[in-house]
């Protein structure tokens, strides 16, 4: 799945792991804490604009309200910049939130899509079958310049969920279990690709389950990853937390897993 929307997203057929390749974006993220290193980087570039105001989202998330004038600061830079450019999606106080709840409910992101964010986190919307991923300020401000960026195709761990879940355990649990199988470095860029039976365990609780398990992915150290379920017919999620929009777009192969397996290596819990 990893290799799919990588290869589509850079105009190639197939791409493999280790391969470089210049790839389109979908949507470039930033916070209150990130994006104003990637407006200042942005500006040594001489752009005047983005690549394309709908594509950008800034989300005022770690100190909005303001805690100090240091964090208005921040913020400010970040108002001026969008109001500057246009820029659709800015959330500030009165809309902001925390933005990888935020990111979904506003349909931003779905499945297919390539996501780049200034926060470690942003491997969440891997639970919309989404690649998403992490990046430095400066890639960031890249990203916002040309609506491109640099990859280096992950090698994919899969897991494989079995059985179901038991009463008082959550999605936060299977991940903490799986990082305390593989370490903190088990999945060191490397894309984790969740399958299985067990998935529709997580799927008959909540969404919000989905989110916890791939948001924590990132202490694996891993790249990215998505919720998968061996290609099996298009399942449309949805989860009240969904807007119509996104709901409707989303084409993705949903299901859940306790089982690991990778890829190239192979993981089962």
């Amino acid at each position: 799945m990893t290799q799919k929307i990588l290869a589509a997203h850079a105009g190639l057929e197939s791409v493999q792991a280790g391969q470089l390749i210049l790839a389109d974006l979908d949507l470039v993220l930033g916070n209150d804490i990130t994006s104003p290193v990637a407006i200042k980087e942005f500006a040594k570039l001489g752009k005047s604009s983005v690549f394309d105001r709908n594509k950008v989202t800034m989300i005022m998330d770690h100190f909005a309200p303001n805690k100090d004038i240091k964090a208005a600061e921040q913020c400010r830079l970040c108002r001026d910049f969008c109001m500057d450019t246009n820029i659709t999606h800015f959330y500030d106080v009165g809309e902001m939130g925390i933005e990888h709840a935020l990111i979904p409910e506003k349909g931003l992101a779905s499945a297919g899509d390539l996501i780049i964010g200034a926060d470690s986190h942003t491997c969440t919307y891997g639970a919309l079958g989404a690649f998403s991923t992490g990046v430095g300020s400066t890639d960031m401000a890249c990203g916002m310049a040309v609506g491109k960026a640099w990859f280096k195709v992950p090698s994919a761990i899969k897991v494989e969920l079995t059985g179901s879940l038991r009463k008082y355990v959550t999605g936060k649990d299977v991940i903490l279990h799986l990082i305390g199988m593989i370490g903190v470095d088990g999945a060191l860029y490397k894309s984790l690709e969740f399958t299985g039976s067990g998935l529709a365990s997580l799927q008959r609780t909540v969404f919000s389950m989905w989110m916890t398990l791939l948001l924590i992915t990132s202490e694996l150290t891993a790249a990215l990853n998505l919720v998968c379920s061996k290609l099996m017919p298009t399942r449309i999620m949805t989860a009240p937390l969904l807007s119509t929009s996104l709901r409707s777009s989303l084409r993705s192969h949903f299901l859940i897993c306790p089982k690991t397996h990778v890829l190239s290596d192979k993981l089962t819990i």
